[in-house]
């Protein structure tokens, strides 16, 4: 209240005055993460405690390291998983030191591309993924017909094992994935809650063609892509009800001194949020999506390095995403430069979050009301029993609202009821 006011924060704690702390550090309380797919990402949070019960998040001050560098690295605040199995982090925070066991495990789904397959002549039938887009005419390109798209733009190889073994190899003329421009190629998944996903780009057209390879998630709507009628839903318009694109890309664009490239687009507006490095070789990107509206994007250059933040330490949140499932999978990007342009992955890695897609139950005068993140395919199901248990499909058909499905269903069973999602092909 006096004419001189002085403000300082606990953290950082470099540079800060001991003299003008708010409280004082008393214990540092490490959290770890459950597990840690291999070829992704697990990160602490590291609690300060301070005098007066004040509890603080320094995670992003915290130093971690390890000596199990054969099977975690850890850079950035963050643990990377390189091999089955289970090692020691040790971290420190302002004089204060704690240990936590970190297990490694297999991620949920990862390729090396050394099955053959022709996405262009066979889909994605007997594939881990669900849809592709290939051509200019491909949904959701027609919503957007002569906004930012060509008719001759298209898809001229995809392929796993076929053109090169072991490889992904894409060939696209034109296409692109930025602004209003949505008809490159496109080979995702649908993915209705949290995620990780990293690629290896091999080799690509890196100059003068504008290629562009990347990995992306964008938001959809299920009448866009095929799936149930969604009321709430405009046709071609993921997150809005005007057409526009939503989505966040890492990719690499070795060209005017740029390197990785971050991106995100709102309602067809890209923040392209280059980085420097050009050639610098740092191909393994890696796009984490948390809490459904944070996404950070990591590099590296070799798979036996800890992932760590781009140069500029870019990192997107948006409201948008909340509760939105996504199509998230690989993409090239080639745009109008007149040649067709291509480029070869080795590695893929996928994981999804481990809680699954939330159900929400809430029950009123003896009705229960059930709501989860709508995509394609998804199937209620309920059981009286776990132990045995037998899954049937609930009879009440689903009503959409802007992205979310809810079910209402009269209580007749004195007894237990469980529900659980289940994903039959879109």
């Amino acid at each position: 209240s006096s004419t001189s006011k002085e403000f300082d924060d606990v953290i950082p704690t470099n540079g800060a005055s001991s003299g003008l702390l708010d409280g004082v550090l008393t214990n540092v309380v490490v959290l770890p993460p459950p597990t840690v797919p291999v070829g992704g990402i697990g990160q602490l949070q590291v609690l300060g405690y301070y005098e007066g019960g004040v509890i603080v998040n320094v995670s992003k001050f915290a130093d971690l390291s390890t000596m199990d560098t054969n099977i975690i690295g850890t850079a950035d605040g963050a643990i990377s998983g390189y091999t089955n199995g289970s090692g020691t982090v040790t971290v420190i925070y302002s004089g204060y030191t704690n240990t936590v066991n970190v297990v490694v495990r297999a991620p949920t789904y990862s390729d090396n591309f050394t099955t053959p397959h022709d996405y262009l002549s066979n889909g994605v039938a007997g594939t881990f993924f669900d849809g592709l887009y290939t051509n200019y005419g491909d949904i959701p390109e027609q919503s957007a017909a002569g906004a930012g798209n060509n008719a001759t733009d298209a898809t001229l190889a995809l392929d796993a094992g076929i053109t090169t073994p072991g490889m992904l190899t894409i060939t696209n003329f034109g296409g692109g994935w930025e602004f209003t421009s949505d008809d490159g190629t496109f080979l995702f998944k649908y993915v209705p809650g949290d995620f990780q996903m990293a690629i290896h780009i091999n080799n690509y057209s890196d100059t003068i063609n504008y290629t562009i390879p990347s990995i992306m998630a964008r938001a959809y709507s299920d009448s866009t892509n095929g799936g149930a009628p969604n009321t709430g839903a405009t046709i071609g318009a993921p997150l809005d009800g005007e057409g526009g694109e939503c989505y966040v890309r890492m990719a690499r664009f070795d060209e005017y001194g740029i390197g990785t490239y971050p991106e995100i687009t709102i309602d067809d507006n890209s923040d392209q949020t280059t980085q420097p490095g050009e050639g610098d070789g740092q191909n393994w990107l890696l796009l984490v999506r948390q809490n459904y509206t944070n996404f950070n994007v990591y590099q590296r250059s070799t798979n036996n390095q800890p992932w760590h933040l781009p140069p500029n330490g870019t990192s997107f949140s948006n409201a948008k995403f909340a509760g939105k499932p996504m199509q998230v999978g690989i993409t090239l990007s080639t745009f109008n430069s007149g040649v067709a342009s291509y480029v070869q992955f080795d590695t893929f890695m996928f994981d999804a979050a481990q809680e699954g897609t939330p159900l929400q139950i809430s029950s009123t005068n003896g009705t229960l009301n059930i709501t989860w993140p709508d995509y394609p395919g998804a199937v209620l199901q309920s059981t009286t029993s776990l132990s045995p248990s037998s899954w049937q499909t609930v009879g009440t058909a689903p009503t959409y609202t802007t992205g979310i499905a809810s079910v209402s269903i009269p209580v007749t069973n004195t007894g237990n009821m469980f529900f659980r999602l289940t994903q039959t092909a879109p």
